[in-house]
């Protein structure tokens, strides 16, 4: 079952405890895959599609929108100061950046290059860990 560490800084991440009893549970999620999003995941990074883009990181914020369909949760996308709903379905963990991290876009792109850099920020300072303060291009 996934249970939310928290995004508060000094706190990572989600953790996974088993649960034998639910064989349909697939083991390496680490996103819900339940119709309602828990209120504890606003605020969980995670990588998502833009239509015409590789994976690109994300943070789930708060559906201010009045009936939105179940399943549907709104992200806010690093680097594009755009947010949209998308299905929780298609979310991945943030933790899973070695699967969607796209060096081709990164060595490309200044936007993704700038998105990428900023998740981590987020994601170390939630850590307790420090990054570096400033973009170097090269």
């Amino acid at each position: 079952t996934p249970q939310r560490k928290g995004s508060q800084q000094g706190e990572c991440g989600l953790i996974m405890t088993s649960d034998e009893e639910d064989a349909s549970l697939d083991a390496t999620a680490t996103t819900p895959r339940s119709e309602e999003l828990p209120e504890g995941f606003i605020g969980e990074l995670v990588w998502g599609m833009i239509v015409g883009f590789p994976p690109w990181p994300g943070i789930i914020v708060p559906n201010k929108r009045e009936g939105h369909p179940p399943g549907m949760i709104m992200v806010e996308w690093y680097g594009q100061k755009i947010s949209f709903q998308v299905s929780l379905k298609t979310l991945r963990p943030f933790a899973e950046f070695g699967l969607h991290f796209s060096a081709n876009y990164f060595a490309t792109f200044i936007t993704y290059r700038e998105s990428i850099y900023t998740s981590l920020q987020e994601a170390a300072l939630r850590c307790n860990k420090k990054f570096p303060t400033e973009l170097e291009d090269g």
